[in-house]
């Protein structure tokens, strides 16, 4: 038996294990179903890319149809490990990047307007000024954190460098977690001693919404721990973004809730900054729209960028053919 035979029979032996026909294995490639035919009965041999998709959709490896043994030189666990720590690693650190962010917001809420943003050498006021100041600095620790998390990401384990350990890894963002819980021990120092030198001083507490701006604080942050997890959600029955295209392959489930997930975690964020800086009172009308409004354009969002996604990949076959 030749190798183009062999091949055909590995794709009709999956396609029928997943009781897929003939015509809706090719519809999942994007193809005719004689080309399927022409596989199966060893005629022609998709080529590497149409393998991959296969090899995907199948959940084996490309070396099953090539008759190749996984070996140890096959699989490198090393990056294997480096990945999934750096995965689990990122997703944690976007959530400890929040704190910052939260922890400020939820304080202005119950902080007067004006409260001593400047100190001089000696502990003494220098210069007084609005809570949103708290707020902005809440941000910007934010920022730095979300910024080390990912260039780490990127640096040590996007970037392929076997010299790279799990462990380093670990102990990368470990240290940005530390960062990130420091920076919220500094906030709440600021904002007790804030608290009590703006009492002191006569400053009442701003008239808001309490229940209205704590209540939207706590969704978006539900929403940005959904849109962190989500980048890295594995293909399942439950969970994640569920659409034609996302369940068409494993690569494209990871490119739609990938999309979905770091929108989602950026409007979050976002509106849990605006939240903080708005002035005037926020009513029942801006909790109902941030409830609605994060989920809403972060699954459009996904299902825009799945469909230009899925125009650019069928251009890349033709060319390819």
């Amino acid at each position: 038996m030749d190798v183009m035979q062999k091949i055909g029979e590995k794709i009709a032996e999956k396609r029928k294990e997943k009781g897929w026909t003939q015509r809706e294995l090719a519809e999942k490639l994007c193809v005719s179903d004689k080309n399927v035919s022409k596989w199966e009965c060893g005629r022609s041999v998709p080529d590497i890319f149409y393998l991959k998709r296969l090899a995907d959709l199948f959940e084996v490896n490309v070396d099953y149809f090539l008759d190749r043994e996984e070996t140890d030189e096959n699989i490198d666990e090393n990056r294997i490990k480096r990945t999934r720590a750096g995965k689990i690693s990122l997703i944690l650190l976007m959530i400890a990047a929040l704190l910052p962010l939260v922890v400020t917001v939820v304080a202005r809420i119950f902080l007067p307007d004006t409260v001593p943003c400047h100190y001089n050498a000696e502990g003494e006021v220098t210069r007084w000024g609005s809570s949103k100041e708290l707020v902005i600095m809440g941000g910007a620790y934010f920022a730095i954190v979300l910024i080390a998390a990912t260039a780490s990401y990127v640096g040590l384990v996007r970037i392929d460098n076997p010299e790279v350990k799990p462990w380093t890894v670990w102990l990368a963002f470990s240290l940005f977690c530390a960062m990130a819980l420091a920076f919220v021990a500094i906030e709440i120092g600021i904002v007790v001693k804030n608290a009590a030198l703006a009492a002191e001083a006569g400053y009442t507490v701003r008239e808001s919404s309490k229940f209205a701006e704590l209540f939207s604080v706590l969704i978006c942050t539900l929403y940005a721990v959904c849109g962190a997890v989500c980048i890295f959600v594995p293909q399942n029955a439950f969970v994640g973004v569920r659409t034609s295209y996302s369940f068409s392959g494993k690569k494209e489930w990871a490119f739609v809730n990938a999309f979905a997930g770091v929108v989602l975690y950026g409007i979050s964020a976002v509106m849990i900054l605006v939240t903080g800086v708005l002035d005037y009172p926020l009513g029942v009308g801006y909790a109902i729209a941030v409830t609605i409004g994060p989920a809403v354009v972060a699954f459009g969002s996904a299902y825009i960028g799945g469909a230009i996604h899925k125009n650019l990949q069928a251009k890349k076959r033709e060319k390819s053919e």
